[in-house]
């Protein structure tokens, strides 16, 4: 704000009564200047100016100006003041306020855009036209704030969660110390969110925030793809840790173990950041990659200490349901799991309750295919989904396993048999039903290539993509001992409703139907091109 030379001139005289008229005052440098003149009974006139607001409001740079008078009537200060800034900012600052700003009656209002924010929003961003038209009258305090702050046809980022909401409207209307709140929005990846309550701006802060999720897509592009809708409340004190409870509901979901680790890229290790400025440290505390520091430390271009985390975090009383269609696919793997499971604890250290288990999936390796008998998905105190997949064999009285296990995003993948071998050996019995020592040089480099896909380096596979390009939720190519090859194609038609057809080497074909009435009775039918058919009722329970 002082750099370079700073010029000041003032001329004022006293009257006979005592008070002080200013004839001419000037003052500024390259960053900003100050002009005025008048008198307090008749009026100081005031116009300043900012060169970039940005030295004040880091990340909210542009030109800033006030222009107006401020009158002493004796009793009251008679305000009357014009603002201009960046992002089409305008207000207006017009009414009274006690000489000794015991109680006021002042109106703001006018315009701005919402990215004014962003400076204090950490990793998010908000964009939009912004409205506002309040009144401060009484006592000054939030319990004599009124009126409505409005925003527009804006835009909310939140990089973390890989979620913008566009199409935002969103009006707080400010009454007697209460916000009530009314946000709605629609997700750009698919879906809308609605936010509407009360908040308590005084006491112990009181909320009672309703959420509505409507279809929502989340997808992480390297990891997931998710529909989710629910209801979810957000109730009680801030001070002593809100309760974040209800129902989530999840529909199609694709979990994607990346095409990385067991032998790919390695994390990048820790970086020493030499003679950094605040700038570049605003930057990565934006992009989460260290503690977000305060306004002080960031202008001054210190480390700020870690932020304290709240005493009473938010407690959870979430039920995270997905019966069906969660699919887990990559390096050969292709299941589908289902579920619930019931999240508590609090922020801190947050208690999932439950899992999701295998509906039916398999392991392809070099066009052999692999049943899985066990599959689940548990969430852990990081909230990263863990996965146990087991595909299991039997084969001239040796049974041997595929076992991939650990967090989505690398888990490990080990091969066990009985009686126990080697792991190459394991495998090799498993592709090509001989060991090591008796297998080709073909064969040795099939091997290495089923390695390299369950290493997360042989892609998806033409499988895969051809599924992926039809829209199928399953699709399954498979070879017996005699070299014939067959054809499985699922599809959910509704949501409780799977159907495949199986077109076998002999050319028969084969139609399946799977009903689910309820969470413990399936009905599940077939027929096929020879005329057989049959049907069947199911009842399953989990304890």
């Amino acid at each position: 704000m002082l750099a370079g030379e700073t010029s000041f001139d003032l001329a004022a005289a006293q009257r006979p009564d005592g008070s002080l008229t200013v004839s001419r005052l000037r003052a500024g440098n390259g960053q900003f200047s100050v002009t005025g003149d008048g008198s307090p009974a008749e009026g100081l006139n005031l116009d300043a100016r900012l060169n970039d607001l940005g030295l004040v409001v880091p990340g909210f740079p542009g030109p800033a100006t006030v222009a107006g008078s401020i009158r002493n009537t004796g009793s009251a200060y008679d305000v009357n003041l014009t603002a201009n800034g960046p992002g089409n900012t305008q207000a207006r600052v017009t009414g009274t306020a006690a000489t000794d700003l015991s109680t006021a009656d002042i109106a703001i209002s006018g315009s701005s855009d919402a990215a004014a924010a962003n400076p204090f929003l950490r990793t998010r961003s908000i964009e939009g036209p912004l409205s506002f038209d309040l009144r401060l009258n009484g006592r000054p305090g939030l319990e004599s704030l009124s009126g409505r702050v409005a925003l527009t046809g804006g835009r909310l980022a939140e990089p973390r969660f890989g979620l913008a909401v566009g199409s935002l409207n969103a009006n707080a209307d400010f009454n007697a110390g209460r916000i009530a709140v009314d946000i709605r929005g629609a997700v750009e990846a698919g879906g809308t969110v609605t936010v509407t309550g009360p908040i308590a701006l005084v006491g112990d802060r009181q909320m009672n925030l309703d959420v509505r999720l409507a279809d929502v897509v989340l997808r992480d592009p390297n990891l997931y793809e998710s529909r989710v809708g629910g209801a979810v409340n957000v109730s009680g004190p801030l001070g002593q840790g809100p309760l974040v409870s209800g129902r989530i509901d999840i529909g199609h979901t694709e979990l994607r173990i990346p095409s990385t680790g067991l032998g790919g890229a390695k994390a990048i290790p820790d970086i020493i950041h030499r003679s950094e400025r605040p700038p570049q440290r605003q930057t990565r505390a934006k992009a989460g990659l260290l503690e977000y520091p305060s306004d002080a430390s960031r202008q001054a271009g210190m480390a700020a200490p870690p932020a304290t985390p709240p005493a009473n975090p938010a407690r959870f009383d979430l039920l995270i349901s997905a019966p069906s269609q969660v699919f887990i696919r990559g390096r050969g793997v292709d299941a589908e799991l289902g579920g619930e499971i019931r999240l508590t604890g609090n922020a801190r250290q947050p208690i999932p309750i439950g899992q999701f288990e295998l509906i039916r999936g398999r392991v392809d390796l070099l066009g052999k295919r692999f049943d899985m008998t066990e599959g689940l998905i548990e969430l852990q105190g990081s909230m990263i989904p863990v996965l146990r997949l087991v595909a299991e064999t039997v084969q001239d009285d040796i049974t041997t396993r595929i076992i991939i296990d650990g967090e989505a995003q690398d888990p490990d993948i080990t091969f066990e048999s009985s009686p126990e071998m080697p792991q190459e050996e394991v495998l090799s019995q498993l592709l090509f039903g001989r060991g090591l020592d008796n297998i080709s040089a073909l064969q040795a480099a099939q091997l290495a290539s089923a390695v390299a896909t369950l290493a997360g380096r042989g892609g998806e596979g033409i499988v895969g993509r051809l599924r992926a390009s039809t829209g199928l939720d399953d699709l399954d190519l498979a070879t017996d001992d005699d070299g014939n090859v067959s054809v499985r194609a699922g599809k959910y038609l509704s949501e409780n409703l799977y159907t495949d057809v199986q077109v076998g080497g002999d050319g028969k074909t084969k139609l399946n139907l799977n009903l689910d009435m309820s969470d413990t009775l399936t009905a599940r039918g077939s027929v096929d091109s020879e005329g057989e058919s049959t049907i069947g009722l199911f009842y399953e329970r989990d304890y």
